[in-house]
């Protein structure tokens, strides 16, 4: 899952993959998108228990 993450913010700003294709971006698909995709997936992470030292938030996932 720190894989997805990380790529999520290293592609869009020409880090790793097509560095043509990330300097016609906007500041949206720069920024904005892949910050919304961070809050998502960590979200999604804390919900089901998957960071280190924070409870699990849904019941359904706890032992």
């Amino acid at each position: 899952m720190v894989g997805a993450i990380a790529a999520t913010f290293t592609a869009p700003l020409g880090l790793i993959g097509c560095k043509e294709r990330s300097s016609e971006l906007t500041h949206m698909s720069r920024w904005i998108i892949p910050l919304i995709i961070f809050v998502l997936l960590t979200s999604v992470m804390a919900m089901v228990g998957m960071l280190l030292g924070i409870p699990t938030l849904l019941e359904n996932f706890r032992h």
